[in-house]
């Protein structure tokens, strides 16, 4: 599938403290997972399928 595209600088620490609990992992990362999952599929194809 390969890495994931996100909006953070590779320069910048994934821990924003040592502070445990309470830490704040990846500050100012913004990740979008439809994009992650649909990444490399067919844009014609089936999307989702439900059944109920």
């Amino acid at each position: 599938m390969g890495p994931l595209r996100t909006a953070r600088p590779r320069e910048q620490p994934a821990l924003a403290t040592e502070a445990m609990p309470g830490s704040v992992w990846f500050p100012g990362s913004q990740l979008n997972c439809a994009v992650e999952v649909f990444r490399g599929r067919d844009e014609a194809g089936t999307a989702v399928v439900a059944v109920t």
